[in-house]
């Protein structure tokens, strides 16, 4: 018998479950990479996102910034801007800045509401918008705090209601008495929730909602978005409309003073010796002396009887030798519009029974007015205080917003923009075109609505509204 030795194995075999499990660890390894890698790609694009948008809103800034300076400094408003910043796309389209080497833009863009609708939307233009080119709620309430003149402006505004108009101005003017349709307090506290009457001046637009029959759709029309055109999502909402948002502000103001920026001469201030040197240094001896010698004796009647007629150099030394006494005249008249000097006379008694002697006012009608009144309105003033109530730019009003000022019909409405620069054209930087006194020249408007209009009407702005978008190149 032999006997071998040797080795016994008493292992038995398995499966091979170590190959699967480490497949499947290392599918989920690569599973939970990816899924790092790809939070972290999100985590940077939404980072990436963040920063464009503040770059994009910093573009945007940049051109409100832009603009302020331009508006705000003379020589660039005249130079750069050419004196209207209404329609300038050469210089307020697709403005570049660079942003860590980024190719950054921004652009100012307003919707034209002064056009006509075609195709269903409005033009675009690159510039900025008067704020002195609607009516400034809270100034009609202060230049009559009737409420009166307010409510016949509102009245003609598009789907404007008696209601809705004396609710306005029930809402601005400061007592509790309802007018006709119109609501207070009692009306307010009565809802849910309750609230008062504002009774003071409107902080925004926007405010108008809380007054009773002002709707969204009236307020701001079927251009939801207000970008000027009808969008799908507008389509069913009515005939499409902008509301009543275009013609209203209350951010416009106006500060008393000449186009130099220095204060108006106020004319009918006590010190007639003061005032009549600065008339004397601001628009000459002639005109000065007449305004005193208006302040100081009566408006003669056309056609004065046994009177003698004197001539301007005549009424200089008369004043002239009035101010230099002792004591000085004090004025027994105050000038109610400096267009009612126009055509006016003045009668200065004569001494020891003898006639009196009438002196005539420079400007006798609208062909001996171009040259002086705009110096007169630019300088001189009838309304004290270094504000004045915000008035309606006649240079960049609509059509619509003119119809509403006091006295105004549609010829007149249409000759004014017959007769206006084109806004976006050169002309408006004419000197002509920097006060009222074009109204009387070119307009023909008479002296009676002139005299009506003096204190809604002004021909320059101090604030605009700006919209600026900031943005990247496609590709950038």
């Amino acid at each position: 018998m032999r006997i071998q030795r040797g080795i016994i194995d008493t292992r038995t075999s398995r499966p091979a479950f170590v190959l699967v499990v480490v497949l499947i660890i290392l599918v989920v390894l690569s599973l939970a990479a990816y899924r790092y890698s790809d939070m972290t790609m999100a985590e940077y694009r939404a980072t990436d996102s963040i920063l464009k948008n503040v770059e994009a809103k910093a573009m945007a800034d940049s051109g409100i910034h832009y603009a302020a300076a331009v508006l705000s400094d003379p020589n660039a408003f005249a130079n750069t801007v050419g004196g209207n910043p209404y329609d300038k796309e050469t210089l307020f389209r697709n403005a570049t800045l660079g942003i860590d080497g980024s190719s950054g833009r921004f652009s100012l863009v307003y919707v034209d509401y002064t056009q006509d609708l075609s195709a269903g939307m409005l033009p675009l233009k690159y510039g900025v918008v008067d704020e002195s080119s609607r009516i400034n709620l809270n100034a009609m309430m202060q230049l009559d705090p009737s409420g009166q003149i307010l409510f016949n402006m509102l009245m003609l505004l598009p789907n404007m209601t008696a209601g809705i108009a004396n609710s306005i101005v029930d809402w601005i003017d400061t007592d509790d008495t309802t007018r006709s349709e119109g609501a207070e307090s009692d009306y307010y506290e009565a809802l849910t929730p309750p609230y008062r009457a504002k009774n003071g001046p409107l902080d925004s637009i926007e405010e108008l909602l809380l007054v009773k029959g002002v709707t969204p759709a009236l307020l701001f029309g079927t251009d939801v978005n207000r970008n000027g055109r009808v969008d799908p999502e507008e389509q069913n909402l009515g005939e499409f409309n902008f509301g009543w948002a275009p013609y209203l502000t209350v951010y416009s103001r106006e500060q008393n003073l000449s186009s130099a920026g220095t204060p108006r001469i106020y004319v009918n201030g006590n010190s007639l010796p003061t005032i009549y040197t600065q008339l004397k240094t601001a628009i000459g001896p002639e005109i000065a002396a007449y305004l005193m010698a208006y302040r100081i004796y009566s408006p003669a009647a056309a056609g004065a009887a046994k009177a003698n007629v004197g001539s301007t150099t005549q009424l200089v030394t008369v004043i002239d030798a009035l101010m230099n006494a002792a004591t000085p005249p004090k004025a027994q008249h105050t000038i109610p519009s400096l267009y009612s000097l126009i055509g006016s006379n003045i009668s200065i008694p004569g001494a020891a029974k003898q006639p009196a002697t009438v002196y005539g006012f420079s400007i006798k009608d609208a062909s001996t007015a171009s040259d002086t009144l705009p110096t007169l309105l630019d300088n001189v003033t009838t309304t004290k205080g270094q504000e004045i109530p915000s008035r309606i730019n006649v240079n960049t009003a609509s059509s619509a917003v003119l119809l509403t000022l006091p006295s105004l019909i549609q010829s007149d409405v249409d000759g004014i923009t017959a007769a206006r620069p084109v806004i976006g054209s050169s002309d408006a930087a004419d000197p002509m075109y920097q006060t009222t006194a074009w109204l009387y020249t070119q307009a023909h408007l008479s002296t009676a609505k002139m005299q009506a209009l003096e204190k809604y009407v002004t021909a320059r702005t101090q604030v605009y509204r700006i919209q600026s978008i900031g943005y990247f190149e496609k590709n950038g």
